[in-house]
């Protein structure tokens, strides 16, 4: 996939099926809820919090959330770096046992903030191809060794996302997903969402937006990519889209034209 700017400045969108990647500058506030866990870290100075469901604001440079956690974000014209995490919880755990104070399931101050810092600005200074950058981030937040908790990843739920993800066009009902595994769809509820901290219906979603952003960095109108990917309209996907990211489709993909978005593997 090329680049969508020359600008050696230019921010950069990553759209790995494991992970995504945004490096940039975040101007607006946004109030988040998450499709997926989140890892966020500010390559210059500190970025503020607030936390609704507690009342509680933060000041951090690296701060690492739950899927469905809602926050708000003041960037205040910093640059940052944005990853949203696997869906399976293994990148979240890691981080979390690495942070360096909690509240609640959010873990702030990562142990490893100025290597990650480095590692995410040499990524927007290099502009670095895709498969590079996936290397060097998998690399970082790998999940091995003896002193990092063990995360299980029940089959019954990876199996069920690979559906998803083969038919995110169509809507396979609960009864269906639940099938293919052998067990109830009440407990296909409870297993997907203790596996993943979202509902099955918001991941579906998330999983859509990912396609919807991958057919406009191929080239796609915003409403041509949203119903390719399984939404019903443009306006469903601008939604969905705001209302786990804080602002609008546009603003990201239309409204900078110095963004590269780069397609992986």
């Amino acid at each position: 996939m090329k680049p969508t700017s020359d600008s050696t400045s230019a921010s950069l969108l990553y759209l790995w099926p494991k992970r995504t990647l945004f490096i940039g500058q975040l101007a607006e506030q946004v109030a988040l809820k998450q499709g997926a866990a989140t890892l966020t870290v500010s390559l210059d100075h500190e970025i503020q919090l607030y936390l609704p469901d507690s009342n509680k604001h933060l000041r951090c440079q690296s701060v690492v959330m739950p899927a469905g956690y809602q926050v708000v974000v003041q960037t205040k014209d910093a640059i940052v770096a944005n990853c949203n995490l696997d869906v399976f919880g293994r990148d979240y755990a890691h981080l979390l046992s690495r942070s360096g104070a909690q509240i609640d399931t959010l873990g702030y101050t990562i142990e490893n903030e100025k290597e990650l810092q480095k590692m995410f600005s040499e990524l927007l200074k290099q502009q670095t191809a895709p498969e590079k950058a996936s290397q060097l981030l998998e690399q970082r937040l790998a999940c091995t060794g003896e002193a990092m908790p063990a995360h299980y990843v029940d089959p019954r739920v990876e199996k069920v996302v690979a559906m998803i993800q083969s038919t995110a066009t169509e809507n396979t009902s609960l009864e269906a997903l639940a099938g293919a595994v052998n067990i109830s769809s009440q407990r296909l509820i409870q297993l997907f969402k203790q596996q993943t901290g979202i509902p099955i219906r918001r991941y579906r979603l998330w999983h859509r937006m990912f396609r919807t952003a991958s057919y406009i960095a191929q080239g796609s109108s915003m409403t041509d990519a949203a119903i390719n990917a399984g939404f019903s309209d443009s306006a469903h996907f601008a939604h969905t889209f705001r209302s786990m990211f804080g602002t609008t489709p546009s603003n990201i993909f239309f409204n900078r034209k110095d963004l590269r978005i780069y397609i992986g593997q």
